[in-house]
């Protein structure tokens, strides 16, 4: 009946226990290695990031996109500290959570030990032989004789077999208690970056306040620099316009099943390049220095020197030609709807030809002066323009 009881004690408490603690362990590692894979990608656009504005602060050429620069590092950095916060919550509830059950199972181990002395205890005194065979010839016929036996043979495994429970039982407290131990110090990890993080931010904007005050004693170059940009611009949109405009003609039943395709893919499409951070948005955006706004018909996408722009989705180059200040441009078909890339120094395809989604189109042009590489990148829709944000994947 003691053996009974101590198995009734380990399938009560501790069998569910392990249970829900896994459950836990389960779910809230899946919750963290989400914050995690976003904490490496805005770390990564965040040194990107930092890159374009030491060039800046290198080049001394151009304040305001330092400025712009600063003010898409502080939105990820405030990002990213909530990002770490919501972290240190989850691994805060799960060390207390642990902790709790850390203890209780030390409890049950306790109880566990104390039953299976009682037998031991008990299996001492009864151990002779003389005892035993005592304890069978006893026995009021031969069929309780024969269930004594039996007994004594299930009594001997069950003791057996409490023995390596209560073993496997103390590994597993060791193991749940350096799991307590090392996510201890991985809170205390998280939160030194999160303190980190906000001194850094309190610098970038002190930063920016100092930049904008100094961009308002440059008006007449920021009105020139804004004035030059939207002429860029309203050539570039008249020019594409033109192409897609001529282009809608040659519609046909492939065009429109590659226009279905790719409506599917919105909010699924890869970049156009590797490794980039929009520096400048979709529609009309406030000019730093100035209660103007600009109108942009794309985003600007900053990256590394030399990099590649690739396909967002197969399809058929309608078009490559130069856009103001000497670089070139591709305009691919999709259909209905177009993909612009602008700002490159070379092109790897030529008008009428196929490509494939992420098939590499050209390299970025490279500005020596600010030692910046952007691209331009545009949607269309016949001849309606898209915020290519709500098209690309988030990460």
């Amino acid at each position: 009946m003691k053996v009974c009881g101590l198995y009734r004690d380990f399938f009560t408490w501790v069998l569910p226990f392990c249970f829900l603690l896994c459950h836990l362990s389960v779910a809230q590692n899946s919750d963290e290695r989400s914050l995690q894979k976003e904490q490496k990608a805005l770390k990564n656009k965040i040194s990107l990031i930092n890159q374009l504005l030491e060039s800046n602060r290198n080049t001394k050429q151009n304040s305001l996109d330092e400025y712009q620069d600063l003010g898409i590092k502080i939105k990820m950095q405030s990002t990213l500290i909530r990002n770490i916060s919501t972290e240190i919550s989850y691994m805060t509830d799960g060390i207390r959570e642990l902790d709790k059950n850390v203890k209780l199972l030390q409890t049950n181990l306790k109880h566990l030990k104390k039953n299976y002395a009682k037998i031991i205890t008990q299996t001492y005194k009864t151990r002779s032989k003389i005892a035993k065979i005592m304890f069978l010839l006893s026995s009021d016929s031969f069929y309780q004789m024969y269930k004594r036996l039996g007994y004594m043979k299930r009594y001997a495994e069950h003791r057996r077999k409490q023995a390596l429970i209560i073993e496997e039982q103390g590994f597993e407290l060791v193991e749940k208690i350096q799991m307590l131990k090392t996510r201890r110090r991985a809170r205390f990890v998280l939160v030194s970056q999160e303190k980190r993080e906000k001194e850094s931010i309190k610098r970038e904007r002190a930063r920016k306040k100092q930049l904008l005050k100094s961009l308002s004693y440059k008006r007449k170059k920021l009105i020139r620099t804004k004035n030059k940009h939207e002429k860029r611009s309203r050539t570039i949109e008249s020019k594409l316009a033109s192409i897609i405009k001529a282009d809608i003609k040659k519609s046909s039943l492939t065009a429109r099943s590659m226009t279905t395709k790719f409506l599917a893919r919105k909010g699924k499409l890869p970049w156009p390049a590797d490794r980039g951070v929009i520096v400048r948005k979709f529609g009309k955006q406030l000019y730093p220095g100035m209660k103007v706004y600009t109108e942009n018909n794309g985003v600007y996408i900053a990256l590394k020197p030399n990099t590649s722009v690739k396909a967002v989705f197969e399809g058929e180059v309608a078009r490559v030609f130069r856009i103001p200040g000497g670089t070139l441009a591709i305009v691919l078909r999709h259909g209905d709807y177009y993909t612009f890339y602008g700002n490159l120094k070379r092109t790897f395809v030529s008008q009428g030809q196929k490509v494939t989604t992420k098939q590499k189109l050209g390299v970025i042009y490279t500005n020596q002066l600010e030692n910046r590489t952007t691209l331009d990148f545009q949607l269309w829709y016949k001849q309606s323009k898209k915020n290519p944000e709500y098209w690309i994947s988030k990460v």
